[in-house]
């Protein structure tokens, strides 16, 4: 619980700073040895030899972590101003620890790609809001960021333009990395 609060606590700080100055950079790697500090925890649990190997605790994460996803998805596709129902949000990729969320133009409204990216960042904070209210502490929702366009081929394997809150957009494409190197010109 202290390595995450710390992790968010360091993100706050992140935000504050000029993207890619030396102290963003610096609160970046600091957020990110944490959560690989977190992640370890977990890994320990799931060797087979080492420092605290227990496969029921690894089964038991696991199984946890995917439960919180199909109920954010739930959540999320139910709501009753936002849902399936009433404008169309569909939770369209869930690993892990991320879900994406397809949120329709009629929930993002908008004249320019701009002012729906901005608005997709504003209503992503609603969700990540609302869903976290849900869970037990210390587990929360927090939203990251918005792609546009997206592709998703598969399971960690996805490209898009992404928009992050307060840092210019940039070509992200994730399990891709063949591609990136011998067609990243034709993608931009």
């Amino acid at each position: 619980e202290s390595l995450l609060s710390e992790r968010k606590r360091v993100k706050k700080l992140m935000k504050q700073c000029k993207p890619h100055s030396t102290m963003y950079n610096v609160h970046n790697g600091t957020q990110l040895a944490l959560k690989v500090s977190c992640n370890s925890i977990y890994g320990f649990t799931g060797a087979s030899r080492g420092i605290l190997p227990c496969k029921e605790i690894a089964s038991s994460v696991t199984k946890y972590g995917r439960g919180l996803t199909l109920k954010t998805k739930s959540i999320i596709e139910n709501h009753p101003e936002w849902g399936r129902e009433k404008h169309g949000c569909e939770c369209i990729y869930g690993d892990t620890d991320s879900v994406f969320i397809h949120m329709p133009k009629t929930l993002v409204s908008g004249t320019t790609d701009a002012e729906r990216i901005e608005n997709a960042h504003k209503m992503g904070e609603v969700m990540a809001d609302y869903v976290t209210k849900a869970f037990l502490p210390p587990v929360f929702l927090e939203y990251e960021k918005t792609y546009l366009p997206y592709l998703l081929l598969k399971k960690k394997r996805y490209s898009g333009m992404k928009f992050e809150p307060g840092l210019p957009p940039k070509l992200h494409i994730k399990g891709l990395e063949s591609v990136r190197r011998d067609y990243a010109p034709l993608l931009v």
